[in-house]
């Protein structure tokens, strides 16, 4: 937090939890939008939290610097494993649906995106993703929105968020 002199008031943790409700109520209360309404609807360097649906149920939260870019890029056709995550996810998910899994172990992302089963489903699943709508609420400060990305996702039970590391 900044004050009119230019000097920097450290926020407790107490300070972020605190604003997490209410930039929740926030992010609940967002008109959704499409992929094509975004441009309109959010300003470029816009940083904040979204939340993807699909079939009006939250199925992704996400965070980034840049709203309106990184939205854009989940969807994209020409995106890559990096910049569709969300779509990549959604592939590895209809990969085992389809019994596929096992053929595809061990294999890069960048390996998966080329492979003869999988760059099918990913291919699919970005066009899926830029057909879904998206709500999203404004917030500058990293911590606070790494926290509301993780509260987010606990809240609606996000089916392709996991904070696994690998």
């Amino acid at each position: 937090m900044k004050l009119n002199s230019g000097l920097v008031i450290q926020q407790t943790f107490a300070d972020h939890i605190a604003l997490l409700p209410t930039l929740l109520a926030d992010l609940e209360t967002c008109a959704t939008a499409t992929r094509t309404e975004l441009a309109k609807r959010i300003p470029k360097n816009t940083p904040g939290i979204y939340i993807f649906y699909h079939n009006n149920e939250p199925v992704y939260v996400g965070r980034t610097r840049n709203l309106r870019r990184r939205l854009s890029e989940h969807g994209r056709k020409s995106s890559s494993h990096y910049s569709a995550s969300f779509a990549f996810l959604r592939a590895r998910h209809a990969a085992e649906k389809e019994g596929h899994s096992a053929n595809l172990v061990g294999l890069s992302r960048a390996t998966l995106s080329t492979h003869k089963v999988f760059k099918p489903l990913f291919v699919t699943e970005k066009s899926v993703v830029a057909g879904m709508t998206v709500r999203w609420v404004v917030i500058e400060n990293a911590v606070t929105q790494a926290l509301l990305e993780v509260y987010a996702a606990l809240k609606f039970k996000t089916p392709f968020n996991s904070f696994e590391t690998s």
